[in-house]
């Protein structure tokens, strides 16, 4: 089977390497096709911004407008962020202090629910439906957070 002509491997030598002479031909006419095409794409560019320049006060304005309402926004997102951190810590607390003042009036029950929840728990987890009620509480959970 012959190759065809222009198409060599790499350190291939004898009737399928390429002659010289084509290579040098070829290289250089690639070069010629590439610099003209550079120098064509150079005098479009440089006509274009010879036609704008750019005010550099107005583009620093700009900037300086865009950093102050960058700077507003993590403002406000800070706020938001030690609003809600506030009310979850209190809603931890209260729920803490509850079950707290619970246990230390009712240690029977509170042992008994303890081990009660446990062995619904273990019951649960070692099921072979558990997967399916995680998915299934899961989507009931995504599905009222998006109403």
């Amino acid at each position: 089977m012959q190759r065809p002509t222009g198409h060599v491997r790499s350190g291939a030598s004898g009737a399928g390497a390429r002659d010289p002479r084509v290579t040098l031909t070829y290289t250089r006419l690639r070069r010629g096709t590439a610099n003209a095409l550079f120098s064509g794409m150079n005098k479009q560019t440089s006509a274009k911004t010879s036609e704008k320049t750019p005010d550099i006060s107005s583009i620093q304005d700009s900037v300086q407008t865009l950093i102050g309402q960058g700077g507003e926004a993590v403002d406000a997102i800070k706020a938001k962020v030690e609003s809600v951190t506030g009310d979850a810590r209190d809603k931890v607390t209260a729920a803490y202090d509850k079950s707290t003042t619970f246990i230390k009036a009712n240690p029977g029950k509170a042992i008994a629910l303890a081990f009660g929840i446990g062995y619904v728990a273990m019951r649960i987890r070692t099921s072979k439906l558990f997967p399916l009620a995680m998915l299934g509480g899961i989507g009931y959970l995504v599905r009222r957070n998006m109403a």
